[in-house]
């Protein structure tokens, strides 16, 4: 039996938009971001539930900001995936900076 219990789909789609944000926006943090994650995940840890909520807090809003993605991915169920699948991403100046914002915040994370 595993040390650890599997990783969802949604996790893992959750990990990879967090570091799709981060090389998206901020290249260099993005490198130094998964050279960290690369080292943490050879050696066994806890699972901490306030990153695992930050995280999916996070990628449930950059999925959010961008409706193509959600789209395309299914991200979201119900009424939300519904709604999103109707729109499309915004390419305006002003879409650009929420997105920088939004992983501006990401590395700004807690903890």
């Amino acid at each position: 039996m595993p040390a650890h219990s599997p990783r969802s789909p949604r996790t893992a789609i959750a990990s990879l938009l967090i570091s799709f944000a981060l090389a998206a926006v901020l290249p260099q943090a993005a490198l130094a971001a998964a050279g960290t994650s690369a080292a943490a995940g050879a050696t066994a840890s806890k699972p901490n539930a306030a990153f695992d909520k930050w995280a999916d807090s996070f990628a449930n809003d950059w999925v959010r900001a961008n409706p193509q993605l959600a789209t395309s991915t299914q991200y979201f169920s119900g009424a939300e995936q519904d709604a999103l699948d109707r729109q499309l991403t915004p390419q305006t100046p002003a879409q650009r900076k929420k997105v920088i914002a939004l992983a501006r915040q990401g590395l700004a994370r807690p903890g």
